[in-house]
């Protein structure tokens, strides 16, 4: 091997180098939206167009903020957003539901929608989203796991209102399609936003 072939392994080494992330599992994103809702942050990374709900802390609103590059970490159930300072923050919710649903398993053949009962009582409504405090085990289809006390975030609309005032009904899940995962109750079918942890002191 000459001088230059040797230089220009060295060069396509240190190319491919620089366009691999910092570790496996991180990748860059930029917060593009930020809203606080009741006990949470309201946010959307890009690109990816994910959103989340994290708590509302001191931390995670130093390392959210409108337009800031932060570090999101493939770490546990919905990973985690660090900064540059190595200061962490992690989801306790999930809005993009779509998304979770379409990085999932899907069956090869059509089946039934699948359906589940659900109980719940609305703990809070905002004027945008009412958030519905239950059992939804169906919400397992997308990975969420605190399926037996979770709270569902549903549109506080008109055509809602039944099912948010109904405290019972059936979700049912789709595989395909723009809205995975409806509440039916009260002769309504109301879409699902995301689901949430219920707030605690430690989040």
């Amino acid at each position: 091997m000459d001088r230059i072939d040797a230089i220009a392994i060295v060069g396509a080494i240190a190319l491919v180098a620089s366009a691999m992330p910092a570790s496996a599992g991180e990748r860059s994103v930029r917060v593009t939206s930020l809203q606080q809702r009741w006990h949470y942050l309201d946010v959307s990374l890009s690109p990816g167009s994910l959103r989340f709900f994290f708590p509302d802390n001191d931390v995670c609103r130093k390392i959210l903020r409108r337009d800031a590059e932060v570090i999101y970490v493939k770490r546990g159930p919905l990973g985690e957003v660090q900064n540059e300072a190595g200061e962490r923050c992690e989801p306790v919710g999930i809005a993009s539901l779509r998304a979770w649903r379409d990085r999932s398993f899907r069956p090869r053949t059509q089946t039934p929608v699948p359906r589940s009962h659900a109980t719940f009582e609305v703990v809070h409504r905002d004027g945008e989203l009412a958030y519905a405090r239950g059992r939804f085990i169906l919400a397992s289809r997308v990975g969420w796991t605190n399926v037996d006390d979770t709270i569902a975030i549903l549109p506080d609309t008109q055509g809602c209102q039944k099912t948010i005032e109904s405290g019972i009904g059936s979700i049912e899940f789709r595989y395909s399609g723009k809205v995975p995962y409806r509440l039916v109750a009260g002769g309504e079918d109301c879409p699902i936003v995301g689901f949430v942890r219920p707030a605690t002191a430690e989040n």
